[in-house]
């Protein structure tokens, strides 16, 4: 494993990952969840390094390393728009493409970093051969637009830095409440309890984000799934959605079916969709993780023509 930082556009330091493996074929770009890291995913990593798959990702802005320090975790300030974290992962593709020359680019996005995918492979999807959606969501309609509205109040009262726990109370715990008696305040993220007690201990996670973090969420969800942003997907783009049956995020499969159906009716023709029975959000991670990780690397030999 490989850490090093390179400029965004407005000359952030971005923190990146890379993984790299002998004979690579391929790619594999990481765009992480929210309060979470790219190192995180050193696991499946490994496994595609095994399988001859390089991976390279950054941390996302007020995410791991990327934020400076632990005391800055969770906090943006308002030039760190969603638009300037979707040009951060260009960034990152151009480097993979720089030094990876002729290799396919696959870009895999979870949870917060599926919506930046989406918005990605609407504004840039030509630098990208195929991407790959975890625990992602469609369109969530007036709940995005209460969240808009309360986040955008919180920020003009308290400033965009402020981290709110009732902000964070009312965005989390509706997920947790599929999920009695609940062990811990963030069951909803996956089943094995182990890899639930990692995350609470990992002093790069669940941190609470600023109020203006949250409203650039809301903004990108209002962006990814208007008619203008769905039409610029390129219809030659191949999309793999993998999620939870019981995955909150996702509406349980409600928000994904939506998603599915407008990628269809705009004639994009390469989508794959694998659903998880039992699983929650982090699929990843989940008692089956195997599988999961088996179903990519199928997936993405399909793409390449491997």
């Amino acid at each position: 494993m490989k850490e090093f930082f390179l400029d965004s556009s407005d000359g952030k330091k971005l923190h990146c990952v890379l993984w790299e493996c002998k004979n690579p074929v391929a790619i594999l770009q990481i765009s992480h969840g929210m309060m979470e890291y790219v190192e995180r995913y050193g696991e499946f990593a490994n496994f595609l390094n095994e399988n001859n798959i390089v991976v390279l990702g950054n941390d996302h802005r007020g995410h791991g390393k990327t934020a400076e320090s632990k005391e800055k975790l969770g906090i943006t300030d308002k030039k760190d728009t969603y638009e300037k974290m979707i040009d951060d992962l260009t960034i990152v593709t151009n480097y993979a493409r720089k030094n990876y020359p002729g290799l396919p680019v696959i870009l895999f996005g979870h949870s917060f970093g599926s919506f930046l995918a989406q918005g990605y492979i609407s504004k840039y999807g030509k630098l990208i051969d195929g991407v790959i959606l975890s625990g992602t969501s469609g369109k969530m309609g007036v709940k995005n637009l209460l969240g808009l509205f309360v986040s955008g109040i919180f920020s003009m009262i308290f400033g965009s830095r402020h981290k709110s726990k009732i902000l964070n109370y009312l965005v989390f715990a509706p997920y947790n409440k599929y999920f009695k008696p609940n062990r811990t305040k963030i069951d909803w993220l996956c089943s094995v309890e182990i890899e639930v007690d990692r995350y609470i201990e990992d002093e790069y996670c669940g941190k609470v984000c600023s109020v203006g973090f949250f409203y650039n969420i809301f903004k990108c969800l209002s962006f990814i799934h208007i008619e203008k942003a769905l039409s610029l997907i390129r219809k030659d783009l191949p999309i793999l959605l993998i999620e939870g049956e019981k995955d909150p995020v996702g509406g349980f499969l409600k928000n994904i079916s939506w998603l599915v159906k407008e990628y269809v009716k705009r004639g994009i023709n390469f989508i794959s969709v694998r659903i998880y029975s039992e699983c929650r959000h982090e699929c990843l991670n989940e008692k089956n993780k195997i599988q999961v990780y088996n179903d990519i690397l199928n997936w993405i030999k399909q793409v390449i023509g491997k």
